[in-house]
């Protein structure tokens, strides 16, 4: 075995095999990261659709145990209102934040959305107040009587919606409008 020598075809991988290997990884890492960066926007507009439709549910079933009006209002980097629909705005140095209280002033939750969420419209529907809020009574009913429809949308145009019916139950859809 001593002084034995390896034979031509024998041995390790040669540099053009490993330049080619190593070019295929640095392709195939750049495409998942292109992928990722790409669907980080829609993954945080649902996380920012789920937190909102949690906060209006826990400000409902908050209302039904209470006994106590309850409101979910959203602020942000400004206001505008067109008609009866009530459009918040955010930024990345002043994201849109949820805040519910009940009738006696007491906060119950305060929470940002995701600064790639940059704006949430209310379409109030007949009945209920034109204002960036939904409310339940101290029945866990939507004050208004009508459906309430909320849109988020996020920095690359994408919409997702929440619907708050009258006997207050809500939805959400990852479409602009729930069927």
């Amino acid at each position: 075995m001593r002084g034995r020598s390896k034979s031509r075809g024998e041995g390790g991988f040669t540099v053009v095999e490993l330049s080619i290997v190593m070019a295929v990884l640095a392709l195939a890492s750049t495409l998942a990261v292109l992928s990722y960066r790409s669907a980080l926007p829609t993954t945080r507009l649902r996380e920012a659709t789920t937190d909102l439709f949690t906060a209006i549910n826990l400000a409902r079933v908050s209302a039904l145990s209470q006994g106590s009006t309850m409101t979910i209002q959203l602020a942000g980097s400004g206001t505008a209102v067109s008609g009866t629909d009530v459009t918040v705005n955010g930024t990345s140095s002043v994201p849109i934040g949820i805040q519910v209280t009940s009738s006696t002033g007491a906060m119950v939750l305060t929470q940002p959305l995701s600064t790639e969420v940059v704006q949430v419209t209310f379409s109030p529907g007949a009945g209920v107040p034109v204002a960036p809020r939904v409310q339940f009574n101290a029945y866990g009913l939507h004050v208004g009587g009508n459906t309430q429809i909320l849109t988020l949308t996020n920095t690359k145009g994408k919409i997702y919606s929440i619907n708050v019916g009258a006997g207050g139950k809500s939805k959400f859809c990852l479409a602009p409008a729930c069927p």
